[in-house]
């Protein structure tokens, strides 16, 4: 459903069941900087949300807008984009078209087996300072659901 609100696709949300498991390292895997984001690995000890997209996936453009209003209002919160598939010309036309605000990386097959081989997008995980995953949720996530996952990584010991 291009440009629809958060709202108007949450029945195609779903929170996922806690698995308890650690991503511990997850900063350090590999992952390629797009558009001049950090290295991934200045993300490593902070809470932060990370981000499944892909590109051509209509979700993922809304999701990129909320997640850049959520970014600026948690300076706390380490907030991140990977890819789950893609070649980079794609990736990199998918992010310019969002007008993503948030560091966009790619990412690698050790990193994408670290979050649980995730699929669909957009995808979002809380990963609490010590690589505990806290929080995921699949689909379009509104504010509230954000700040949900927000609440949880924050909370996290």
């Amino acid at each position: 459903m291009p440009g629809s609100s958060p709202a108007a696709v949450a029945a195609t949300v779903a929170e996922v069941p806690a698995q308890p498991r650690t991503a511990a390292g997850l900063f350090d895997l590999p992952a390629q900087p797009l558009e001049g984001a950090p290295p991934f690995e200045r993300l490593r000890d902070r809470p932060a949300l990370v981000v499944l997209f892909q590109p051509h996936c209509p979700h993922c453009l809304v999701q990129f807008r909320e997640l850049e209003g959520f970014a600026a209002a948690h300076p706390e919160i380490a907030v991140a984009a990977v890819s789950l598939h893609g070649r980079t010309p794609d990736l990199l036309a998918e992010l310019r078209r969002a007008r993503a605000g948030v560091p966009a990386y790619r990412g690698s097959p050790a990193l994408l087996t670290a979050l649980g081989d995730p699929e669909g997008t957009p995808r979002l995980f809380a990963v609490a300072p010590d690589g505990r995953i806290v929080g995921e949720r699949r689909g379009l996530q509104g504010r509230g659901a954000l700040e949900s996952l927000a609440a949880a990584v924050t909370a996290a010991p």
